[in-house]
């Protein structure tokens, strides 16, 4: 990573061609790492595509580091101290400061991550600010200690050097991995991790190898060593993660200390420093001047990189570009190399700027944060807002090609990033699916949990906007089967059920960064009871609740239904144990399976917003306006003359008035709005329309409650 690459005025050529190709090597790590996570629902065909691509990037790091030993210790052999480190903390530590100011707003603006700026200092001294930030860190350690070594190195025998190479072999690969794999401390090792000393020994490893000519009979040898060490690493993960782990990743083999890894680091140095580059010698020449400038943008790449990263993955440009739109070994390589030319680029223009190219990076970021969140009078500041027409209403996605397509292939096609997993219910030991989506970043995040509806399963394609909102603003989602379609007792808001929709919560929880604090329910019409039901009774685990045109009492609704063109009148009956008759156990049944039960409970205790629309003859307005009555204040309930009034005319009664309220979101998505009334944490929206949901008004409403 650093430009000390000059030598008697000869500029040599093979250390630019090593960087080039590190921090390619890291963005190739940084791309296949979310494969990695096989509890996330990935297949093992593209775990091992994320495997081996990470297994052959493993040495970049350690190349890195090997580098700046070749460079450093003899640069302060003859240089001053004071001008040791005056030209080279300059170069790094405005770097670091600028850079993670850039993604503590990236964090705060794209990310949505509830950040005060008074906590930019302290976070900037205990931890990195973005993940990839500890490489700035171990840069200015390995800086301290380099007058150290470079006195050392300077008069000490090579064998003594040797020594120590080998005692930090012992300590920072052997006793580390002996620890780890067996479950042993010995208050010896430094332990895995990216502290500097695990890296000390590359440092002085890539000076010690300055003088080191390969024969041609070595070479053959430092690759058949490479070959091995990536057999190791890659074999080893699989064996440590799938077999020895049950699916839960191990990352032992990749530490950067680890033998393995160490395998693979020496061959690529002693190759790399063997290449014969004669062509490029002598006069510069285009090739040469490419490889040149490409080398000094290298830290630039690698600071710039993850953002680019993130804008490609969540759309924020107009398009979702992701590994998953082709098999993963062709996906993995082909993304990152676009990801590296982009940085390239961007890195390019910033250096064509020098008064302000500390600044620019943080313009830059800061430009792209806001810019990937789309703000109005209905949705607080962060969230981006579905901007596709066809997704931003129920009705308009039903009329899309999706809806002719077999649901996972619609889900596929439009939230590729969305995955099947499956999940071990607490209630009978059943193996459960659901979709879920997590992007893997280090941030808490919102867990957004969407129940399908009446007649669907967890394939359902009317949750696909919700995955979509997921994708962009960096949402945790799962939409769980919880017993597929409400036609039995096994699943219609039974107990199982039930079970089941909890299971996915703590699911999340195990499986990604989540923020408790935010997390939130949404359903539509069965989805939508299914919703109540869970805030009523369980109102101190979410802290919001969305539902729109949901059935409000089961045994209401069998009335309403029996004999209408869409009869489910025999699914509750087959649910509930038989028709639920006056005074019959069946009643009883649909009672209990009903959010008129339970749904007083969560009145002043979580907040929830319930949408109808007035000439919604499936699901009767009723039923939307009793539960808000349950949670609403006394003097904000509806009586039932106006209840009475708006499920059989379709309209609103002259006292609630008319044009005097509006929501934007509604407006914008063409559905006209009626009227909205709020009391306590309940909020009612009525709307001209029939069973439909208005997607971005639920879910920006949803973005700004917290428990």
């Amino acid at each position: 990573m650093l430009n000390d690459g000059a030598e008697s005025g000869n500029h040599l050529v093979w250390p630019d061609v090593l960087k080039i190709a590190a921090v390619y090597a890291v963005i190739v790590i940084h791309t296949a790492a979310p494969y990695l996570l096989l509890k996330n629902g990935g297949t093992l065909y593209s775990w091992w595509a994320g495997n081996i691509y990470d297994s052959l990037s493993r040495w970049c790091i350690p190349v890195f580091v090997m580098l700046s030993g070749f460079f450093l210790i003899d640069k302060y052999r003859d240089e001053k101290l004071a001008s040791f480190f005056t030209r080279r903390f300059s170069r790094v530590l405005i770097p670091l400061v600028v850079w993670s100011l850039a993604y503590f707003l990236w964090r705060t603006y794209a990310n949505n991550e509830d950040l005060s700026l008074s906590s930019f200092i302290p976070m900037l001294l205990e931890e990195p600010v973005y993940y990839h930030l500890w490489f700035m860190y171990l840069v200015l350690g390995l800086y301290v200690i380099t007058p150290v070594i470079g006195i050392y190195a300077k008069g000490t025998r090579a064998r003594h050097l040797w020594y120590y190479l080998a005692l930090w072999f012992v300590l920072a690969s052997g006793l580390t991995f002996v620890e780890s794999w067996f479950g042993v401390t010995t208050y010896v090792s430094p332990g895995p991790g990216n502290s500097v000393f695990n890296f000390t020994g590359y440092f002085v490893l890539g000076w010690m190898l300055k003088d080191v000519e390969l024969t041609p009979w070595r070479k053959p040898l430092l690759a058949l060593l490479f070959l091995l060490g990536l057999l190791i690493t890659s074999y080893g993960t699989y064996f440590a993660t799938v077999t020895k782990n049950s699916g839960e990743f191990d990352g032992i083999f990749y530490e950067y200390s680890s033998f393995s890894v160490f395998m693979m680091a020496v061959p690529v140095f002693l190759l790399g420093k063997g290449l014969r580059l004669s062509f490029l010698s002598g006069n510069p020449g285009c090739a040469r001047r490419l490889i040149r400038a490409t080398a000094a943008c290298v830290p630039g790449i690698y600071l710039v990189h993850a953002v680019f990263i993130a804008v490609a993955k969540r759309g924020m440009l107009g398009v979702s570009l992701t590994p998953d739109l082709v098999d993963p070994f062709i996906g993995i390589p082909v993304f990152a190399f676009g990801i590296f030319v982009a940085s390239l680029l961007v890195v390019l223009v910033i250096k064509g700027l020098p008064v302000i190219r500390y600044s620019v990076p943080a313009a830059i970021l800061f430009s792209a944060s806001l810019s990937g969140c789309v703000n109005g009078a209905d949705a607080p500041p962060g969230p981006g807002l579905i901007e596709k027409d066809e997704f931003k209403t129920l009705t308009r996605l039903a009329k899309t090609p999706l809806r002719d397509m077999p649901e996972i292939d619609a889900w596929k096609k439009a939230v590729p990033e969305v995955s099947i997993v499956s999940m071990k219910s607490s209630h009978d030991r059943t193996s459960q699916p659901a979709l879920f989506y997590d992007s893997g970043s280090q941030r808490e995040k919102p867990l957004l949990i969407v129940l399908h509806s009446w007649s669907e399963d967890y394939l359902q394609s009317f949750g696909i906007p919700y995955g979509l909102w997921a994708v962009r603003n960096d949402w945790v989602f799962v939409q769980p089967d919880f017993r597929g379609a409400f036609t039995n007792p096994l699943s219609t808001a039974s107990e199982l059920a039930v079970s089941d929709i909890l299971d996915a919560l703590e699911y999340a929880v195990k499986n990604a960064r989540v923020d408790e604090t935010r997390v939130y329910l949404a359903g539509f019409s069965g989805g939508g009871m299914a919703a109540l039901l869970m805030a009523g009774r369980f109102p101190d685990k979410w802290a919001g609740v969305v539902s729109w045109g949901a059935v409000y009492d089961l045994v209401d609704w069998y009335s309403h239904t029996k004999g209408a063109a869409h009869d489910y009148s025999s699914q509750i009956a087959s649910s509930c144990g038989g028709p639920p008759l006056p005074g019959t156990p069946h009643e009883s049944e649909c009672r209990k399976r009903s959010p008129s039960a339970y749904l007083e409970n969560a009145r002043g205790k979580v907040p929830v917003y319930i949408a109808v629309g007035a000439e919604d003859s499936f699901v009767p307005p009723a039923h939307s306006l009793r539960a808000f009555n349950d949670l609403a204040d006394e003097k904000d309930r509806f009586p039932g003359d106006e209840i009475e009034y708006i499920s059989k005319q379709h309209a609103l009664p002259s006292a609630l008035g008319h044009g005097r309220h509006s929501d934007r979101l509604f407006e914008d998505a063409g559905v006209p709005f009626l009227y909205e009334r709020k009391s306590g944490g309940a909020v009612l929206k009525i709307y001209k329309g029939s069973h439909d949901v208005v997607y971005n008004a639920g879910l920006a409403w949803l973005a700004g409650q917290k428990r």
